[in-house]
């Protein structure tokens, strides 16, 4: 009886999840996909498109112009803003922190 019962259930329930996991598509920075109810819905991916090419800019930038006025304050900032970008609720700020890290040390953030 339970078999009967539970394994057509879970089976119903897999054939009506996969439709709407086969539709998640690949947008920038984030997966969307459309919900049961129609909506599209977004996970942040781990590599954060936004975030990686600041970091590697600094990476490289902080190499020559280290010894700017406020290079100290500007590696500070850039270690936050890695942290926050690897936080993914707080994306936009590590992005923030990134861009005035650079502008500290007089480069123009490249996003």
């Amino acid at each position: 009886m339970f078999a009967r019962v539970i394994f057509p259930a879970l089976l119903g329930a897999f054939v009506i999840a996969t439709p709407a996991l086969a539709g998640a598509q690949t947008n920038g920075s984030a997966t969307t996909g459309t919900s049961s109810a129609g909506t599209q819905v977004a996970t942040a991916q781990p590599v954060v498109q936004g975030c990686r090419p600041l970091e590697q800019q600094f990476d490289t930038a902080i190499k020559i112009r280290g010894d700017a006025p406020k290079a100290d304050e500007a590696r500070k900032l850039r270690a936050e803003g890695g942290h926050l970008c690897a936080s993914y609720g707080r994306i936009e700020d590590g992005i923030q922190d990134l861009e005035h890290a650079l502008k500290d040390i007089d480069v123009l953030p490249a996003i």
